[in-house]
């Protein structure tokens, strides 16, 4: 009897982490990331590009390296292709997703902007993308801004098989998903693909506000990396040392659910299809 009381628990236990192994393996590759880039921390005195700005009065500039759309995982430069399209009108960059009449819940649509390459942060020198951004009434997916690795994708927009994505900013995800119990304006962390989130309150992300991503150097393995809107600090994040930058700015249909707390509450990615845009005034991104 006292064998089969201590063999309850330890069935218990193997049927959990069983179920869970692709969360738990997830907390490991998060881990092995944060470690590879602490051993890899860049610190440099080097000069950093200079300011850049796109305010879309003359279309898109020369400071976007990519421009791509994903769609079902085949990419196109745009600016239209499958369900996915972007667009400047009146000053303003549009990135539009409609219907996908071959939506089957598997079906993942993407439109994406990546440049102003090059920036890193250093004692003294943060690294600063500022964007005013806009999701429309019938907003669904998550869109946004954020600073990832110089490189993370190819020339042509499409993932590199293999490589880590790593990534912080400011992003905004629709009513449909649930990020932690929450949805709206987030402050957003992927390593290695390993997401984490944390709520920007009181935004009504239907509206134009200003966003400003910072990252700032605090030690050789550390940086931290700060989301304020309309010049109010809202979150803070730790974030390993990525190296080089680049800005991603984009507008997917990921469906997004927290899952049980048997799944440890990690969001779990669906899919959805719809009409909707996500609108940006300008880009812009200093070393201050």
């Amino acid at each position: 009897m006292r064998n089969r009381f201590y063999l309850y628990p330890i069935s218990l236990l193997t049927l959990f982490l069983l179920y869970n192994y692709q969360t738990l393996l997830g907390l490991v590759v998060a881990q092995i990331e944060i470690w590879k880039l602490r051993n890899n921390a860049l610190i440099t005195t080097q000069s950093n590009p200079p300011e850049a700005t796109d305010s879309f009065d003359n279309g898109i500039s020369d400071v976007w390296n990519t421009s791509t759309i994903n769609d079902s995982n085949t990419v196109n430069p745009g600016p239209k292709f499958g369900a996915g399209s972007f667009d400047v009108t009146d000053g303003r960059l549009y990135l539009r997703l409609s219907e996908d009449p071959n939506f089957n819940s598997k079906t993942y649509d993407n439109v994406a902007l990546f440049g102003f390459k090059g920036y890193v942060p250093a004692p003294g020198r943060d690294v600063v993308a500022r964007a005013v951004m806009q999701a429309s009434p019938k907003f669904f997916g998550t869109a946004g801004i954020v600073f990832e690795r110089a490189n993370t994708f190819n020339d042509d927009g499409s993932y590199k098989p293999g490589s880590p994505f790593d990534m912080f900013g400011a992003s905004v995800v629709g009513p449909e998903s649930d990020v932690f119990g929450n949805s709206g304006a987030m402050c957003s962390l992927a390593l290695n693909m390993w997401p984490s989130a944390k709520e920007i309150s009181d935004v009504n992300i239907y509206e134009p506000h200003e966003y400003e991503v910072r990252v700032r150097w605090v030690g050789e393995e550390k940086w931290i990396g700060i989301v304020s809107v309309d010049g109010e600090k809202k979150c803070q994040m730790e974030i390993p040392p990525f190296g080089p930058l680049e800005v991603q700015i984009w507008s997917d249909g990921y469906l997004l659910k927290t899952s049980p707390w048997w799944k440890l509450g990690i969001p779990q990615m669906g899919f959805q299809t719809g009409n909707k845009w996500f609108a940006f005034d300008y880009v812009e991104v200093v070393s201050e």
